[in-house]
């Protein structure tokens, strides 16, 4: 049984597989000089390894419910047991993100490195080029000429996102090869870019906001939370987690003030009009945004700085519309480079959501990123790959041992 890529989804797919076949018929094929690389960068070098919310409504793909299978059979409650028994202690913090009690990304490779061990899984240190089947086996052929014998294969290599790691999209064509279709691939969870001619006098500047995607006239994949602006455009959670419907917008729509509707900000900025009357108007806002934050709103509510509050008062229905509604042109998002994830991939309605076995050729199955499923920020992704790859490597084993 050979599995292709040593990431999350390949390490646990082995580990599995090990368990129910026996670790010395398992081996992992990996073309970087350790296993796990990609993982100890995930949650900024803490590992966020879950989340208690996971379900498959909260992930994107050309079939999102293809994830419903393997999210029950392995739970975020599956995978916090599964790494408690390999002596891994967790704790569930905001929003229902589970870590590793030591903060520790390295903990979690530990522990998966010396599972491997135990079970006596082989680790082959191998770039894979092509992949074949020849009568009853599965030839794998790397590019320094070796060629391995597999009775069934995992291709858990992972997109293409954060190529620092070695991700190159590189599983796409193993699966094409063997007759799977590639939907289109783009970056996910990643900035977004705005060519809004004053972007640069809020570099920097965190709020919290809710954000959005506007396509004819309707705001789409609105999130609030925290957001930081850059030079280019903007950053943080809610704002990787709309990146995904990108395309499909045309301006970027902020809401500088998620929790008040716009009646009550109205009376809020009339009763604030009445007690600072006597302050400028650059000083309106002062306590309420940040500074750069609130020069922005007045200049584009075409209240200019130096008259007093007093005499500013019959534009606070188009100031209270700027900081609810703010606009920014979209012009695109970050590359793979900056991105979390890939979104698009290898078409799921090809692989049985069951078994992670494709319907295509018996004996291949594929788990994780490479697939065309991904969710948003915050452990859902990782508990994807643990889910995938441990359902993968149980179905190959019993597909091996039935043979």
């Amino acid at each position: 049984m050979i599995i292709i890529g040593g990431g999350a989804s390949g390490l646990i797919a082995a580990v599995a597989a090990g368990n129910a076949a026996g670790g010395d018929n398992v081996k992992i094929i990996e073309k970087n000089e350790r296993i796990g690389r990609k993982l100890l960068a995930t949650g900024n070098g803490r590992c966020n390894l879950t989340n208690i919310n996971a379900a498959s409504d909260s992930y994107r793909g050309e079939q999102p419910g293809f994830c419903a299978s393997a999210l029950r059979m392995f739970s975020a409650e599956h995978t916090i047991e599964f790494f408690n028994r390999l002596g891994l202690v967790v704790r569930t913090e905001t929003d229902g993100r589970v870590y590793p009690k030591c903060d520790s990304a390295g903990a979690v490779l530990d522990v998966l490195r010396n599972e491997i061990a135990r079970l006596n899984i082989e680790i082959i240190h191998a770039d894979v080029s092509r992949l074949s089947f020849n009568r009853d086996a599965f030839l794998i052929h790397c590019t320094d000429n070796r060629n391995i014998t597999g009775l069934s294969v995992i291709v858990s290599t992972g997109g293409r996102a954060a190529p620092v790691f070695g991700s190159n999209g590189s599983g796409y064509n193993l699966l094409t090869q063997m007759g799977h279709e590639l939907n289109k691939v783009y970056p996910a969870l990643v900035q977004l870019r705005t060519s809004f001619a004053d972007i640069k006098s809020l570099n920097g500047v965190r709020v919290n906001a809710g954000i959005g995607l506007r396509k004819n006239g309707r705001v789409i994949g609105y999130q609030e939370g925290g957001l930081q602006f850059t030079n280019y455009g903007v950053s943080g959670i809610p704002a990787l987690n709309i990146s995904g419907a990108a395309e499909q917008g045309s301006d970027i729509v902020i809401d500088f003030s998620p929790d008040t509707d716009s009646d009550a900000l109205l009376r809020l900025l009339v009763k604030r009009a009445a007690n600072l009357s006597a302050l400028s108007a650059e000083e309106f806002l002062t306590g309420f945004f940040h500074k750069a934050v609130g020069r922005l709103l007045l200049k584009y509510a075409g209240i200019p700085p130096k008259p007093p509050v007093s005499a500013m008062t019959w534009h606070l229905n188009k100031l209270a519309g700027v900081i609810k509604s703010f606009c920014m042109p979209f012009s695109g998002v970050l590359g793979f480079e900056e991105a979390q994830v890939t979104g698009g991939g290898i078409r799921t309605s090809e692989f049985n959501p069951y078994t992670m076995e494709s319907v295509i050729r018996k004996g291949l199955f594929a788990a994780g990123e490479v697939l065309d499923i991904y969710g948003p920020c915050g452990g859902y992704n990782l508990q994807w790959a643990w889910a995938s790859g441990y359902l993968a490597g149980i179905s190959a084993a019993r597909y091996r041992n039935a043979l």
